[in-house]
C-alpha cells in the first residue's frame, strides 16, 4: 500500500471523507457539531489535518494544532477497513518526524482496556504518560462535562513544561481564560 501524507484542505474533496471518519469515530452521544470542526479547519491557521492518502482515498488522519514551542495532536482516526495494517503507526511516525518540536496529546484515564491499548500504542511510539500531571479536558460546549484525562508527550523534559503547554492549549483550543 503506497501512501502519501498531505495536509487536507477544508476546500478539498477529501475533507468530507475526513469529516465523516471523525464523526463516526465518536460515540453518538459525544459527537460535536461538525460545523465547528469545519470552521476551525478553515479559519484557524494553527489547525491542520494531516492525511494518509492512497490516491484520493483518505486512509487515516491526524488533527493538529501548531504552537510556537510544541504541537498538539487532538485526534487520530483510521478508516475501519484498514485498521491493524500499520497505517496509524506510519502516520503518527511521519507527523512526529515532521513536527521538529515537542508533541502533546490527551488520552483517557487508563481505566478500561481500550484506553490502556491507546496508551500502549503511544508508548510504542516513544510518548511518555504524565501520571503526575492532573489534567481535565474542558467541554467543547456548555451542555458537556469536563473530562479527567492524562497527557502524553514526546520531547518534553519536565512536568512544569507539560503543565505550561496544557495551559496554552486550553486557552487556544478550548477558549479557556483561567484554570
Amino acid at each position: 500500500m503506497l501512501l502519501n501524507y498531505n495536509i487536507i484542505s477544508p476546500n478539498s474533496l477529501q475533507f468530507k471523507k475526513v469529516e465523516q471518519l471523525l464523526v463516526d469515530s465518536f460515540p453518538v452521544d459525544e459527537r460535536r457539531d461538525m460545523l465547528d470542526f469545519e470552521r476551525i479547519a478553515r479559519d484557524n491557521p494553527r489547525f491542520s489535518l494531516l492525511g494518509a492518502l492512497e490516491g484520493n482515498n483518505v486512509k487515516g488522519f491526524i488533527t493538529t494544532w501548531d504552537f510556537d514551542s510544541f504541537c498538539y495532536v487532538e485526534h487520530f482516526a483510521v478508516d475501519s477497513s484498514v485498521r491493524n495494517q500499520g497505517i496509524g503507526s506510519r502516520l503518527l511516525d511521519h507527523f512526529v518526524a515532521q513536527a521538529a518540536k515537542p508533541v502533546i496529546l490527551e488520552v483517557e484515564l487508563p481505566a478500561d482496556l481500550p484506553a490502556c491499548r491507546r496508551i500502549a500504542f503511544y508508548k510504542r511510539h516513544r510518548f511518555v504518560l504524565w501520571e503526575d500531571v492532573d489534567y481535565v479536558q474542558p467541554p467543547y460546549s456548555p451542555s458537556r462535562q469536563a473530562l479527567p484525562m492524562r497527557l502524553m508527550t514526546r520531547g518534553f523534559d519536565t512536568a512544569a513544561a507539560v503543565e505550561q503547554a496544557a495551559r496554552e492549549l486550553k486557552r487556544v483550543v478550548y477558549g479557556c481564560i483561567d484554570e
